[in-house]
């Protein structure tokens, strides 16, 4: 089963529910309804409590875990500590194009390593301007090519959350169309093989340190700083070492680092990781390059 998060800034529930009826028709199961949706519930990722909804539905190809959040600090905290994700669904209201969670989210993706972004362009039911559409969708292709995701490849459907649920064929097309980008654009989990991994001690990373609000710190570190880093179920003490001419990290803030650890972990690029000081989280990190 693969795991899909909903990241976007307006009628996300909406969408996630229009899945769940029109996919449900077309390849059997059962829809959810908004209510379901919409009433999330407070999980623990770690010492990270977030609000959200699981939604599963199945394609002609897999099925798939639908991850979505009550709000946007509770998207940001799913992003950062909760189950990673195979791939996201990036949704934007045409109308407006990208807000600034929007690219927050697209930042957040980039940073905890989500690989497969598919993007839809909701409501374009209300915009009579085909070229004011075509605009939002070459702001979103350049905002994802800014964050490192390949923007012009990225597929792109233009769809109607509401249209979908009222069972308007067209708009129920798209969502069959997004479907079969999902199978096609992210692909499926590959079995690794026994001991494909190899221990290391030092590393580079990019790491994101959580703000007071997300149960960070609330007060800045320095050179020499030595936390735990939690890999799975294992725990161990490393040292950073901040980036030329950088003599501190503020919470909030994310940064390419080397990590010095006492003892050797497996490690293999793209693994992610936690930062935790006193028992709680205070940062995650993902495996950029592997040193020694």
């Amino acid at each position: 089963m693969d795991a899909v998060g909903d990241s976007g800034y307006l009628s996300n529930i909406n969408r996630v529910q229009q899945n769940s009826p029109v996919l449900a028709k077309k390849y059997g199961g059962t829809p959810r309804t908004f209510n379901q949706i919409a009433n999330a519930s407070e999980e623990k990722a770690g010492d990270v409590t977030i609000s959200r909804s699981h939604v599963e539905y199945a394609t002609a190809a897999r099925r798939y875990a639908h991850i979505d959040c009550a709000g946007h600090a509770d998207q940001i905290k799913n992003m950062i500590a909760g189950t990673p994700m195979d791939g996201a669904i990036l949704v934007v209201t045409a109308p407006d194009g990208p807000a600034s969670q929007t690219r927050e989210h697209v930042r957040l993706a980039r940073l905890t390593g989500v690989p497969y972004i598919v993007v839809l362009l909701n409501k374009c039911d209300t915009v009579d301007d085909e070229e004011m559409i075509d605009l939002v969708e070459m702001e979103v292709r350049e905002l994802l090519t800014k964050y490192g995701f390949p923007g012009d490849e990225a597929p792109v459907v233009r769809g109607s959350a509401l249209k979908a649920l009222k069972g308007d064929a067209a708009w129920e097309e798209a969502v069959l169309e997004l479907a079969n980008h999902l199978d096609t654009h992210i692909p499926g989990q590959a079995p690794a093989k026994p001991e494909s991994s190899t221990p290391h001690t030092t590393f580079e990373a990019e790491c994101y340190f959580l703000k007071p609000d997300e149960g960070g710190r609330n007060t800045p570190f320095f050179k020499g700083y030595r936390p735990q880093f939690s890999f799975g179920a294992t725990d161990v003490t490393g040292g950073i070492a901040l980036p030329a001419g950088m003599t501190m990290v503020m919470p909030g803030e994310n940064v390419d680092m080397r990590i010095t650890l006492t003892d050797p972990v497996a490690l293999d690029k793209g693994m992610r990781f936690a930062i935790r000081e006193a028992g709680r989280t205070v940062g995650v990190g993902i495996v950029t390059k592997t040193i020694r």
